[in-house]
C-alpha cells in the first residue's frame, strides 16, 4: 500500500512540472509576441512620420514653385539638417546636432488628444507627450550635370536636390531608424 502512495505522489509531482513547463511556455510566448507587436507599431510610427518629413519639403518646394519670385531650388537653398513638423512653410529651424540620436531638438511629442506630432526642444506643451522619437531632415545637392554649346562647357549645373527624411528610436537598447528619401529636379532647366 505505501508503495502505491508514494508512486502516486511522484506522478503528481512530475504531471505538475509538466503541466508547469506548458504554462510558461505558452506565457513566454504571449509576453514575446507583446514585445513584436510594440515594435511593429513603432516601425509603422517612424516610417509614417519619415514619409510626413519628405511631404513636409515637398510642400515648401511646391508653394515657391508656384511663387515667380523664386528660382530653383525653390525654397531648399541651404543645405543642412533641418528639423519640421507638418505645419512648417519654411526650412527655417537648423537642427540643433548633426547626430540624429543626440539632436535635442528633432525629439517629437505627440498630442494625447489628436495623436500628431509636433518638435519642441525644451519640453512638450500641455496636451502633449514626449516620446522617443527624433526627426531630421537632411538637405544635399543631388546630381548636376554639364551644360554644353557647341564645343564651350560649363561644369556642374545644379539639377537635383537630394532630401533625406530619418527618424529614430531606441526599444530596449537597441537603436532604430526609419528612412526615406527623395529627389527633387529642376525640371525647368
Amino acid at each position: 500500500m505505501k508503495h502505491r502512495s508514494s508512486q502516486s505522489l511522484i506522478e503528481v509531482i512530475v504531471a505538475i512540472g509538466i503541466l508547469s513547463s506548458a504554462i510558461i511556455s505558452i506565457i513566454s510566448m504571449a509576453y514575446y509576441t507583446l514585445q513584436l507587436s510594440g515594435q511593429g507599431m513603432d516601425t509603422v510610427i517612424s516610417n509614417a512620420l519619415a514619409r510626413e518629413g519628405i511631404e513636409v519639403v515637398y510642400a515648401i518646394y511646391g508653394g515657391n514653385l508656384l511663387n515667380s519670385d523664386k528660382v530653383w531650388p525653390y525654397g531648399l537653398d541651404t543645405n543642412g539638417n533641418y528639423v519640421v513638423q507638418y505645419d512648417t512653410t519654411a526650412l527655417s529651424t537648423a537642427a540643433d546636432n548633426s547626430t540624429l540620436s543626440a539632436c535635442a531638438n528633432c525629439q517629437l511629442c505627440v498630442s494625447q488628444t489628436t495623436g500628431i506630432y509636433v518638435n519642441y526642444s525644451s519640453g512638450c506643451p500641455g496636451g502633449y507627450v514626449l516620446t522617443p522619437l527624433r526627426r531630421m531632415i537632411t538637405i544635399a545637392d543631388g546630381d548636376s550635370e554639364s551644360i554644353c554649346v557647341g564645343t564651350y562647357c560649363t561644369g556642374g549645373a545644379q539639377v537635383e536636390k537630394k532630401i533625406t527624411s530619418r527618424v529614430y528610436w531606441q526599444q530596449r537598447g537597441r537603436p532604430y531608424t526609419a528612412r526615406v528619401e527623395a529627389r527633387f529636379t529642376n525640371w525647368h532647366r
